[in-house]
């Protein structure tokens, strides 16, 4: 399974997957979810794997 944005469902690269990667790429591409609690993402997670 590779690395997966939780809101856009983009597959990200190793390399993204690092702390500072992921948090470049939810203040730039999904600014108006920064302030949401780790609680919020990791529901979209679980919604996400159970749509598959």
């Amino acid at each position: 399974m590779k690395p997966q944005c939780v809101v856009c469902m983009k597959v990200l690269t190793s390399e993204s997957f690092k702390k500072s990667q992921l948090k470049k790429h939810l203040d730039n591409l999904h600014s108006h979810l920064s302030t949401k609690p780790r609680e919020y993402f990791a529901n979209l997670e679980i919604s996400a794997k159970d749509k598959d």
